[in-house]
């Protein structure tokens, strides 16, 4: 094979194909918008994977290569990892482009995972339940005792037994424990009735005579932004989400916010976000009882048209409002007549708008179909004019989810 200055053969589990000589740290973004020191972009032929970079305090630019998670794709629009079929990675940029269909290669993050070429692109399959995938040998292989793999594929998800089944007369050295659903007995010839544990996420199951029932656990509503401001303004959810922060100063993680000096962070992530449902949790402090006006806690109002999503307050209450495609819908609930520390809580889910201050809780039935799509950033601390007063106080912690 002949190399040239520019091009390097790389093989990489089976696959062959040509690309750049790797790049330093600093190649790997060239082309990247900083803002606020940081930028992301694509990495190179890997639609798994995408390029994090940041400035330095002496200005050298710095890349690292982050993966998704496993079958998922980066999607630049908004700046997130995404389902390949909302991925902005064109097929050309595709390990698998031009390649023979059935080439595989592990997943990441996932011992079930792999990835085999189909028309040119890579598609995220996964090996049955109680396989994994080895990777030498490129097959999904029966778990053994070197090979303990009960990692979960996209959406599996199985109903918990509650209820035991009575013992077929054919079941006649096993039998359920009562009330323990992963233990059974076993007669053992000698030693009688012993006690035997299911392999982890099996329960027993007295018609199969044997553990054969998988448990998964149900999803939890899990947030799709947290800050708890122990690490600056940087997320700690799974999803990554880029914040630029004006003038909000983070002390012992704390954010501190200051009217006069328009401090707010902006996450551009939630752009054209369409939300069916959504939870909005707040930790805050703020001297309401001193407010001229109102001002503004949380809003999506930055491109000149009507926000869809407006959390503010005043002397006397907190303002909950959503717009769905039939209008705009304020709840006010009352603030808290003996402290300044505030747990805030929107949610919003089948029509029905909740909002809650500590303990206090009101909800409102909304007409539409969700929370309107609108092209503006979601901004914590501001309402660009909307409503009063840039934010004033001192937030906690925050989350958003997608889901109540």
């Amino acid at each position: 094979m002949v190399h040239t200055d520019l091009t390097i053969a790389v093989m990489l589990m089976g696959i062959v194909y040509r690309t750049q000589a790797v790049p330093t740290d600093s190649e790997r973004c060239q082309g990247c918008t900083q803002k606020n020191a940081i930028g992301v972009m694509g990495f190179l032929d890997d639609c798994s994977k995408y390029v994090y970079c940041a400035i330095d305090t002496k200005g050298v630019v710095h890349g690292a290569v982050r993966p998704c998670a496993f079958g998922m794709n980066w999607n630049l629009d908004i700046l997130s990892c995404v389902l390949p079929s909302n991925s902005t990675c064109v097929t050309t940029k595709d390990i698998c482009n031009e390649k023979s269909d059935g080439i595989r290669r592990p997943g990441v993050g996932n011992c079930r995972g792999y990835l085999e070429c189909k028309n040119g692109e890579s598609v995220a399959l996964c090996c049955p339940i109680d396989y994994y995938f080895n990777g030498m040998t490129d097959n999904c292989e029966s778990n053994n005792g070197d090979h303990e793999c009960n990692d979960k594929c996209f959406k599996e998800i199985t109903k918990t037994v509650e209820d035991k089944t009575t013992a077929p007369s054919s079941c006649y050295n096993k039998r359920p424990m009562t009330g323990v659903l992963n233990v059974y007995e076993e007669s053992v010839k000698g030693k009688g009735w012993i006690q035997r544990r299911c392999p982890n996420g099996l329960l027993y199951q007295q018609k199969d005579c044997d553990c054969t029932l998988r448990v998964v656990v149900q999803r939890k509503c899990e947030p799709d932004l947290f800050l708890s401001f122990e690490n600056g303004v940087n997320g700690q959810s799974p999803v990554v989400n880029y914040i630029k922060s004006k003038n909000v100063k983070v002390i012992d993680g704390k954010a501190i916010f200051k009217a006069e000096k328009g401090s707010q962070l902006v996450i551009q992530r939630y752009k054209n976000f369409c939300m069916t449902s959504l939870t909005i949790n707040l930790k805050y402090f703020s001297d309401h009882k001193r407010l001229p006006q109102s001002q503004a806690i949380i809003s999506n109002s930055d491109c000149g048209i009507a926000p869809s999503i407006v959390l503010t307050e005043d002397s006397a209450y907190v303002y909950f409002t959503v717009a769905t495609e039939l209008g705009e819908r304020t709840l006010a609930v009352h603030q808290p007549s003996h402290t300044n520390d505030k747990n805030l809580e929107l949610t919003y889910h089948n029509g029905i708008l909740s909002g809650t201050v500590n303990k206090l809780k009101k909800t409102l039935k909304i007409n539409g179909s969700g929370i309107n799509k609108i092209p503006c950033a979601l901004h914590v601390g501001s309402a660009q004019g909307y409503s009063g007063l840039n934010f004033t106080g001192v937030i906690d912690e925050l989350s958003l989810s997608l889901c109540v």
